[in-house]
């Protein structure tokens, strides 16, 4: 091969350095976004949509009340058991978290009464039933992920109609998100005692 035509090969042609050129710029990372939490007002909305005349509807009324009150994670919520809680006062309930680390969280009076009410509806407070999810699907089959998601995304878009300021889809940990930040801001929700789930100023 002639001198000439090996140095050609052995230099980088112009396509290679600006290839080379393009891998060496930074690459810029997209920032997250802000998580707000929810207002009071949109929370207590939101918790007003189940329609309490049906089984269904108080059963949804009462996820999202517990779901807000105890500011657990969707995948805790799922796991509980009726025997992992306390619905004498001073009511609370034993959540099995990450790490296999177990946390007693006191929840408001107003929830313990309507998880009673909801339980006494569906026979669920026999000692023998103790070892059943608290909350359940129409089979009879402790609720996903996905179902929690769904319930909540269901009544957040119906709220959304009414206050188009709540976003129509909101991500359960958004809850416990907002339950951490309304702790500081004194006074906080007080859930009503009574069927149907309504928060009061």
């Amino acid at each position: 091969m002639e001198p000439r035509r090996v140095a050609n090969v052995l230099q980088p042609s112009a396509h290679l350095l600006n290839f080379q050129q393009i891998l060496a710029i930074p690459v810029k990372r997209a920032e997250r976004k802000a998580i707000n939490p929810l207002t009071k007002e949109a929370i207590a909305l939101i918790l007003r949509q189940p329609d309490t005349s049906t089984l269904s509807g108080r059963r949804d009324a009462t996820i999202l009340c517990f779901l807000y009150d105890t500011a657990a994670r969707v995948q805790e919520i799922c796991d509980l058991r009726i025997e992992d809680v306390r619905l004498d006062y001073p009511a609370s309930v034993k959540i099995l978290g990450k790490g296999r680390k177990t946390r007693v969280v006191p929840i408001l009076p107003a929830t313990a009464q309507n998880l009673k009410k909801y339980l006494t509806e569906m026979h669920m407070l026999a000692p023998e039933k103790s070892h059943l999810p608290l909350f359940m699907n129409r089979n009879g089959q402790k609720l996903t992920r996905a179902g929690v998601t769904y319930i909540l995304n269901k009544y957040a878009k119906a709220a959304s109609v009414i206050d188009p300021s709540i976003p129509e889809k909101i991500p359960p940990h958004l809850m416990r998100h907002t339950k951490a930040m309304h702790i500081y801001d004194i006074p906080t929700l007080k859930l009503q005692t009574y069927m149907p789930v309504q928060v009061l100023q």
